[in-house]
């Protein structure tokens, strides 16, 4: 016989939780299967029984055991991660969008290849730029009566 882990004690609205986590079909399978080690536990299963049936770890189970019991539903939920730092500076992206609005003399407008060729950054870097920031440099006002906010620009 397995190992007996300490049962978990749930409330009605947890096991409810679970178990929708459980059978909808769309959950994330990760989410399932923390629910179900949850879920599993506070039934009184073994540590064995719950590594044959759902196809995981002792460290696993472990963890999102301590997770729950420290956390509870919202421990199951997976933790923020830093993520790949910015290439370029904030202040390379002000760049880009101001010179864009400015266009070089005898011209109308830059265009992304231009710019970039300019400012000495990478084409790609200069279109997300402009489409966050919904600069349109090809789409300069020149002249008109209208007040259709179509016809403004950001530049």
């Amino acid at each position: 016989m397995g190992k007996q882990i300490k049962i978990i004690q749930l409330s009605e609205m947890e096991a409810k939780y679970l178990n929708r986590i459980i059978n909808k079909r769309t959950s994330p399978q990760q989410l399932v299967l923390r629910a179900k080690i949850i879920m599993m536990t506070s039934q009184g299963r073994t540590i064995r029984e719950i590594m044959n049936t759902l196809q995981t770890t002792r460290v696993t189970i472990s963890k999102w055991k301590k997770r729950f019991l420290e956390q509870g539903l919202d421990g199951l939920a997976d933790l923020q991660r830093p993520g790949r730092k910015p290439r370029y500076s904030a202040e390379i992206r002000h760049k880009i969008a101001a010179e864009a609005c400015n266009p070089p003399p005898g011209r109308t407008h830059w265009t992304i290849r231009d710019l970039a060729r300019h400012l000495k950054v990478d084409r790609g870097l200069v279109e997300r730029v402009l489409k966050a920031e919904a600069i349109k440099p090809h789409l300069v006002k020149y002249y008109h009566h209208s007040t259709d906010p179509e016809f403004e620009t950001k530049c």
